[in-house]
């Protein structure tokens, strides 16, 4: 068989023809050619409806990112503090953006949520109803001549249901260890019509999903960020999950550092939910970090709602159609209370605690507003996607013409836990709010001002829009020593838009947010491009096939860029098949990147100490203790498009109809990278990156501290290389038919420069500066083994999921983010984050074609996730919410009918 699966991801294999398919002439995903699909000579993975029935995936993010080539993607726990704001995304090859996401062939409006940095760049798959895929097709090969050569990781492209006639109602639950995180979900979906013989088909989809959160102290491995481990022989606990703004308030006195009066008043004990400092048996220190991680969730609270409707109408040779999407998400997130700074002049009613403690002036108080509770922000994200045009065969001409209208809603709303630093300011000079009591102490005015303070209301939004104009075709050429010729051409029309629209206080105009604060600047921007291709496939023999591919594209700015691509496909046998492919991509800056707009973008993911000796000028903006500290984050009008080189030689081998095997290499070389620097990065190479220290005054306290610049800029070249293997073997037994499918994605390679011209970094294997959103490892070897026993109207699947193991976040003496348990000595850590495996089991039966009954568990074993001590990311401590699932053993029930 030419086909080759993992629990449903089908790879072509470009020998002999599929049985669904076997006569029609469609065009395949990364050619402009309409052909009989397994014709192909480029790797293109197909995951048809029944397959990603049996993953007991509810959702198009949950399928997308489960596959063994994606890596570096964001997910939606990547809301919980690291900027994610309810986005979900695909990216291949841990390439991040650079993957181009598709519904029915035709591009989508970027998430409008995204930012300057181009965080956030790239398509919101919660747009995309699951209920309404009839399959997806991801082609793995980059840089495509009919979708834009922006595409250098590859393309992942949905198609709907299509001349479905049918109501097909279903629905199902599933709930993790411990009840929480539970998940809902409805589907309907109702066809009219058979395009074949009525000459028309009409169709509606509607999905509904909704997901419980899940807090941190549900889970073991993420209830505290109070990390411990052995290591080398001693126990070491990690230093750099905590913050210094604490409750009671942590006083910062010049010549003396930080001091918390219950610290003092209790013999070196904290209050609950917070920590001493691990230093303290060495240096002697008095305050209190706060255990933020114990408060936060790992996984939020998300609703999803979509409607899809498609029509098309047949008119001789000719086919109108029109399809049409809107659907919402809804991501409700819950971080830590808020830090806020209070100055406490001599003349402030709270002085004589500080002076209790040797304060003569210069005092100010590092607080935690745990009174006010979480903040708490909902992001919702709408979706409108329009495309109509007309289909057919003209002077011999296969063509399509079409339009598309795209848009994109994004607004993040604030319902709690957010401070006014007016309001705040005002009630501690009145004395109605202690910053020194513990939790809950607060007297009833003080409880009744705190709730006063809080800020309700829509804080920021964004909008894009994406316009399309294409025409496409394709035709027979000429005759060669294979057969015809087949020669493909089209031209797009674009236009894109992206703006951003803080509210008041947002930007800083009569108020800030204290802890928050920042004077974020808006921006309406746009680009017009406009790009043309033309494709030849020629047989040359038999056996033999290459095709040439050439694209020009405009971009307003930018410019131009003309770039090409080449395929070849040698079939020596029919057991044989050996393919291979080069070529060239450019991708430009989002509209976003390029706004020449700098502003205030929160604090770091991580903690971190100080770093520069004490004698250094910029020593007197640091903060004593491990920290977050605030960065700014600048767009640049002047950056340059990434371009990239590429090339994939693979070989498929299927001896008998029963057993089929392939194995693709693949080579991507990336130039002037768009991006930031890491901020461990910075913090790790003070003096390399001097230059993008600043300084941040708090508009709520006036105190000036240390601050990051990380602005857009090109950073270098990054190189990645890697194996994708997948094989397939069936057999017939007595009890059913059993097949067994294996999908490995091997990485060799994947580095990048920091800086142009700089050494270069890798992340394979390890924690470290990335090319997705954000640094974090790329594993390895990543696999999904399959096996599938069909017997009647049973089927049985266990799958077996794998993700290796890499070198966790590094520590040094230096930095003092790993101490000694027993002397509080800072130490040098090198540990190695356990693999990641997990076995899943379903069990479906299904009765007269139209009734389907399914019961299955996710994580089978109730695996927990491995222990890693990153910084970055989520705010979620002690595990990495990216890589492992934090639902655990998760029982799940599906039904649907069709009639």
């Amino acid at each position: 068989m030419a086909v080759s699966a993992v629990f449903g991801v089908v790879a072509v294999l470009g020998i002999g023809s599929q049985q669904a398919y076997a006569q029609e002439r469609v065009t395949v995903t990364g050619s402009s050619i309409k052909r009989i699909e397994s014709e192909g000579a480029l790797p293109v993975q197909v995951f048809t409806r029944d397959q990603i029935e049996k993953t007991g995936a509810t959702s198009v993010a949950d399928l997308v990112q489960s596959l063994p080539a994606m890596q570096g993607f964001t997910q939606i726990s990547d809301s919980i503090g690291a900027g994610g704001a309810g986005q979900s995304t695909a990216s291949l090859r841990s390439l991040g953006t650079r993957t181009l996401v598709l519904l029915n062939g035709r591009r989508m409006a970027q998430w409008a949520g995204q930012t300057l940095t181009g965080g956030g760049d790239g398509i919101d798959l919660n747009a995309i109803p699951l209920a309404a895929i009839d399959r997806i097709e991801v082609l793995t090969d980059g840089a495509s001549a009919l979708y834009g050569t922006d595409a250098i990781a590859g393309v992942v492209n949905f198609i709907t249901r299509a001349n479905f006639e049918k109501f097909d109602i279903g629905g199902g639950m599933s709930q993790p260890r411990g009840s929480v995180g539970k998940e809902n979900h409805l589907s309907l979906t109702k066809g009219w019509g058979n395009g074949g013989s009525d000459g028309y088909n009409f169709m509606l989809s509607y999905n509904k999903d909704k997901k419980d959160p899940i807090k941190s102290t549900d889970r073991e491995f993420s209830k505290t960020g109070e990390l411990r481990w052995n290591e080398g022989g001693r126990a070491l606990i990690f230093a750099g999950n905590y913050s210094t703004r604490a409750q009671p308030a942590n006083v910062s006195i010049p010549g003396r550092g930080l001091v918390n009066p219950y610290n003092i008043a209790n013999g070196g004990r904290c209050p609950a939910g917070h920590v001493p400092d691990p230093t303290a048996a060495l240096s002697g220190s008095e305050f209190c970090y706060f255990d933020f991680a114990s408060t936060v969730q790992i996984a939020p609270k998300q609703e999803r709602e979509s409607f899809l409707a498609t029509a098309t109408k047949r008119f001789g040779n000719h086919t109108a159609y029109a399809e049409f999407v809107h659907s919402t998400s809804d991501v409700t997130w819950k971080i830590a209370a808020a830090p806020v700074d209070i100055p406490i002049p001599t003349t402030s009613p709270f002085f004589p605690i500080a002076a209790g403690m040797g304060a003569t002036a210069g005092v100010s108080a590092r607080l935690r507003m745990q009174d006010a509770g979480n903040r708490t922000a909902l992001d919702t994200s709408k979706a409108n996607h329009l495309a109509v045009g007309v289909k057919g065969l003209s002077w011999g001409w296969d063509y399509d013409l079409s339009f598309l209208q795209s848009k994109n809603d994004w607004r993040e709303y604030y319902p709690s836990g957010w401070i006014a630093s007016n309001e705040l300011v005002a009630a501690l000079n009145a004395q109605t709010v202690n910053p020194f009591v513990e939790v809950g102490n607060q007297s009833a005015a003080g409880t009744a001002a705190i709730a006063g303070m809080q800020f309700i209301g829509e804080y920021k939004r964004g909008a894009t829009q994406l316009d399309v104009l294409g025409l496409r075709g394709s035709r027979e050429a000429f005759k060669m020593g294979g057969g015809m010729s087949m020669l493909g051409a089209g031209v797009d029309l674009r236009t894109e838009k992206a703006s951003y629209s803080p509210s008041q206080i947002a930007q800083g105009i009569g108020n800030v947010l204290a802890g928050d604060s920042g004077a974020e600047v808006p921006f309406d921007v746009s680009r017009r491009s406009w790009g043309v291709f033309a494709e030849l496939q020629m047989p040359l023999a038999k056996t033999l096939e290459t095709t040439l591919a050439v694209r020009h594209d405009n971009y307003q700015g930018p410019g131009g860029s003309t770039n090409g691509k080449a395929s070849v496909r040698w079939s020596p046998s029919r057991q044989w098949l050996f393919r291979g492919s080069v070529g060239t991509g450019l991708k430009a800056p989002a509209v976003a990147q390029t706004a020449d707009v700098r502003q205030h973008y929160g604090v770091t993911g991580g903690s971190y100490a100080c770093p520069f000796a004490a004698g250094d000028a910029l020593a007197v903006l640091c903060v004593p203790g491990n920290n977050q500290y605030d960065v700014f984050a600048k767009g640049n009008p002047d950056l340059k498009p990434e371009k990239s080189q590429q090339f994939s030689i693979g070989a498929r081998f299927e001896p008998v109809p029963q057993f089929s095997a392939g194995v693709d290499y693949w080579n991507i070389h990336l130039k002037d990278r768009i991006g930031q620097i890491d901020e461990s990065t910075v913090f790790k190479n003070p003096v390399a990156f001097r230059s993008l220290f600043t300084s941040f005054t708090d508009p709520t306290s006036g105190a000036t501290t240390l601050a990051i610049n990380l602005a857009n800029s090109n950073l270098g070249e990054a190189k990645a290389s890697g194996l994708d293997f997948d094989a397939v073997g069936r057999a017939k037994l007595a009890i059913g038919e059993l097949t067994s499918r294996l999908v490995w994605t091997h990485m060799l390679e994947h580095k990048v420069q920091l800086t142009k011209g700089g050494e270069f970094v890798s992340d394979l294997g390890r924690f470290g500066e990335g090319l997705a959103p954000a640094a974090g490892p790329v594993f390895r070897n990543v696999f999904r083994w399959f096996n599938s026993l069909d017997a009647g109207n049973w089927a049985h699947t266990i799958t077996i999921n794998y993700k290796s193991g890499y070198q966790d976040q590094t520590s040094t003496e230096d930095d003092c983010l790993a101490v000694v348990a027993s002397t509080g000595d800072c130490a040098a850590s090198n540990r190695t984050v356990d693999s990641y495996m997990t076995a899943d089991y379903q069990v479906r039966y299904t009765w007269r074609k139209n009734l389907k009954l399914t019961a299955g568990v996710l994580n089978l074993t109730d695996t927990d996730a491995p222990f890693t001590l990153k910084t970055n990311g989520a705010h979620s401590k002690g595990f990495d919410p990216r890589f492992a699932d934090p639902r655990g053993r998760t029982i799940y029930i599906n039904a649907s009918y069709q009639f």
